[in-house]
């Protein structure tokens, strides 16, 4: 994926989004993180997912 064309579509740039609290077909809540950046996944999983090796993670840290 060329990280330039994952940006223009986005005016925030790359972004990952953790939807959550799935309730009657939608979900309550969501969470934003710019590529690069860890995401924290709630319980049951209770973990934070590295991002830095998706795709535009290094041209959003400017590599």
């Amino acid at each position: 994926m060329d990280a330039h064309a994952a940006h223009r579509f986005d005016a925030e740039g790359p972004t990952v989004t953790l939807f959550a609290e799935p309730e009657g077909g939608t979900y309550r809540r969501s969470t934003r993180v710019p590529f690069g950046q860890p995401v924290a996944l709630p319980e049951p999983f209770g973990i934070e997912l590295s991002t830095e090796a998706f795709p535009a993670a290094k041209w959003v840290a400017g590599e």
